[in-house]
């Protein structure tokens, strides 16, 4: 018999309902929406309708991410701008590390009243062998492994608990598909080629301590965007996963105050 798919805990998508300023918040590379809801919990405290969806093929099982291509993450953060362009009467779309990329695109192509970026990485093709020949690497290793860190479960468990929320830990794939990969590295390129079309508001948040979108990545998307309001922040602690890393709360105040300097 035909198994059915099931998501892992943790991975549902989340939709709050609120005022009439819609927040898109979508999630990275190989995570959850769990990765970003901290976040649209908290812009949902301040009235915003908030909807975080789980992009295809994350979330359930790793061995799908062979299957996607970057346009099916494209198409799923399309699909969540449409449902809020419904109910709202303005859209603000916000990513964390590939979801900003995607937002990047959004902006780019679809009327959006502003446009948060969070340790999103511009480069890594460019710079990281592995991500520029992951399509061929794929012929011969089609995962590797990439745990989560110790100290950032220890930190992410311990607000969930304080949270009252089930003690999930982090909620990500420890395996990943060097075909999926290559598609993000797709994605990248795609996303330097459309930057001069973004014109909206525009927020760049990064971690001093990221080594994985380090923050000089902000420096090169405000130099290729057309937005007359550019902000640019940098946290002084954390990581790449700045929602739920130590910095957190500072970066749900950073990001809240620029949706509302905005409209």
């Amino acid at each position: 018999m035909t198994e059915i798919p099931t998501l892992f805990n943790g991975a549902e998508p989340q939709f709050y309902r609120g005022n009439q300023i819609g927040c898109l918040v979508t999630h990275g590379f190989m995570a959850t929406p769990a990765e970003v809801g901290w976040a649209g919990q908290h812009l949902a405290q301040q009235g915003y309708t908030v909807y975080v969806p789980r992009l295809t093929g994350h979330g359930i099982n790793p061995d799908h991410m062979r299957r996607m291509r970057w346009q099916d993450w494209y198409a799923q953060a399309l699909d969540g701008y449409h449902i809020l362009r419904q109910q709202c009467d303005h859209v603000i779309v916000i990513g964390h590390s590939m979801g900003g990329l995607l937002s990047l695109l959004l902006a780019a192509s679809q009327p959006v009243e502003g446009v948060a970026v969070v340790a999103s990485p511009l480069t890594l093709t460019e710079t990281s062998r592995v991500v520029r020949f992951a399509r061929w690497i794929d012929l011969l290793v089609p995962f590797t492994e990439h745990p989560s860190e110790p100290e950032l479960n220890a930190q992410i468990v311990a607000e969930q608990e304080q949270r009252g929320e089930p003690l999930n830990s982090r909620v990500h794939y420890a395996k990943w598909s060097s075909r999926a990969v290559h598609e993000f590295s797709q994605l990248e390129n795609t996303v330097r080629q459309h930057l001069h079309a973004v014109t909206a508001p525009l927020l760049l948040l990064y971690a001093e301590g990221d080594t994985l979108a380090t923050p000089d990545n902000a420096q090169l998307i405000a130099k290729a965007v057309n937005s007359d309001h550019i902000q640019q922040y940098t946290l002084a602690t954390g990581g790449h996963i700045v929602f739920q890393d130590v910095a957190r709360n500072e970066a749900f105040d950073v990001l809240a105050n620029f949706v509302a300097d905005i409209l």
